[in-house]
């Protein structure tokens, strides 16, 4: 959606996530929704740009996301697209060609991050080691090693 004004009571923010959990209007899948803004040179001056997402349920998608489209009003232009979610079938192991899962309706990449991490790990044959790649205490940016 193209909106001329932040969300409401988000304190005017130009940027903001807001996740409306499953129980609290009877889905079985969350519903999320993502707002960036001119702020962020994604659109042009005083205007906001918000995703809504959800898992489809029903045969009504549109109506799924109603309560998000109603935090967003008014609603400058509306756009719905629906996309299919696929996964690869093969692990990569021996053909060596590894495949990402596609995007789904997440909106903080928890389950992208956690993609490409068991990507690594199929193509390395161990999970990537977070543990060297923390920084030291008196290490500084673009210092280089010594």
């Amino acid at each position: 959606c193209i909106l001329s004004h932040p969300i409401k009571n988000t304190n005017d923010a130009n940027s903001c996530q807001i996740i409306i959990p499953q129980n609290q209007v009877n889905r079985k899948s969350d519903i999320y929704v993502c707002m960036i803004s001119y702020a962020h040179n994604v659109a042009a001056q005083g205007k906001y740009i918000a995703i809504a997402s959800t898992t489809v349920e029903t045969s009504e998608p549109e109506k799924e996301i109603e309560p998000a489209l109603e935090l967003l009003e008014p609603i400058d232009q509306k756009f719905v697209a629906i996309s299919d979610l696929y996964e690869p079938i093969d692990d990569g192991a021996e053909s060596q060609v590894f495949c990402s899962c596609s995007y789904d309706a997440t909106t903080h990449f928890e389950t992208t991050c956690n993609d490409i991490k068991d990507i690594y790990k199929r193509m390395v044959g161990s999970a990537f080691d977070f543990e060297n790649m923390k920084r030291k205490q008196n290490d500084v940016f673009g210092e280089a090693d010594q």
